[in-house]
């Protein structure tokens, strides 16, 4: 890796950690600090494309990159966004990643169900409807997702979205809630 690639990514990582401090003190985000961010997008961007957006996907899965990058140390970042890269480019790389996420998301529902959180189940709920809704803007995604049917715990009827039949299996738990 480049210096220069080495320098975006450390202007990138503290941008968005000043902007993920400021959110996670409920403060809005400052102008400056959402202008440093593009600016930083772009120099990344500049380096190799889409670099910002693999940073971003990278930062978000493991925040703790943010400190590393901070204080200089790149490496593993850089290796994060090789494999956000992977990820980007290989719709069954995606299709796993979503259907980890997916059942993450099924197990923090059930146990707020459990807790008797239904506001917050009901909230998840509502975020696990609108990422099935957007699954129809990646075809390819929607494709791999058909071999990943069971670990989705659908029946896949073959004219049927998976989309459409993941939003379903929501409606479907929510009223075996209610009866």
């Amino acid at each position: 890796m480049d210096v220069s690639q080495a320098k975006a990514i450390e202007r990138y990582a503290r941008a968005a950690g000043d902007i993920g401090r400021m959110r996670n003190k409920g403060l809005p985000v400052l102008p400056h600090q959402e202008s440093a961010l593009q600016k930083a997008g772009e120099r990344l961007d500049a380096t190799r494309p889409h670099a910002a957006r693999d940073l971003a996907s990278a930062l978000a899965r493991d925040p703790k990159l943010i400190e590393q990058v901070s204080g200089g140390n790149t490496v593993g970042a850089t290796r994060a966004m090789a494999d956000e890269k992977r990820v980007r480019l290989d719709p069954d790389a995606r299709a796993e990643r979503f259907v980890e996420g997916w059942q993450k998301m099924q197990q923090a529902r059930a146990g707020m169900e459990r807790a008797g959180d239904s506001a917050g189940a009901e909230r998840l709920r509502e975020r696990m409807e609108k990422v099935a809704g957007g699954l129809h803007r990646d075809p390819q995604l929607e494709s791999a997702l058909r071999r990943h049917a069971p670990d989705l715990a659908l029946k896949q009827e073959s004219e049927r979205s998976i989309g459409d039949a993941l939003s379903s299996s929501l409606d479907r738990g929510r009223d075996r809630d209610r009866g």
